[in-house]
């Protein structure tokens, strides 16, 4: 029979990585909807047409709840990999939120490069 302090471990960092990859695929959202913006923005430029305006600001409302989520699954991860050190030390990474999306290596605005960069390089709040 496994140990039970074990299995909640293993069930706890499995609960860190799916926060992480959450948190991932929401900073992706993000840098797909900010790229939107921007891209509804230059097309609208000599337009009085509002739903181009209106589009532009739907996709920058979008951009900030996609980093607000980012932000929060981010931070979940980090809370639940500092308990898990709390009661079995050293089990989990140790987790710091940098300056910008992802170290210099991953950095870059695609999806599929902050697919590969993990929530503890997400922005903090």
């Amino acid at each position: 029979m496994a140990d039970p302090l074990s299995d909640v471990l293993k069930h706890l960092l499995e609960l860190v990585d799916v926060l992480d990859r959450a948190a991932v695929a929401a900073f992706g959202a993000q840098t797909g909807a900010e790229g939107a913006r921007t891209a509804f923005t230059e097309a609208g430029r000599g337009s009085a047409n509002p739903l181009i305006t209106q589009a532009a600001t739907d996709a920058r409302t979008a951009s900030d709840a996609a980093r607000d989520a980012s932000q929060a699954l981010g931070r979940a991860a980090r809370a639940y990999a500092a308990y898990i050190n709390t009661i079995a030390p050293g089990t989990a990474p140790t987790r710091q939120a940098t300056p910008g999306p992802c170290p210099p290596a991953n950095n870059s605005s695609s999806p599929q490069a902050a697919a590969r960069c993990p929530s503890e390089y997400l922005p903090g709040p």
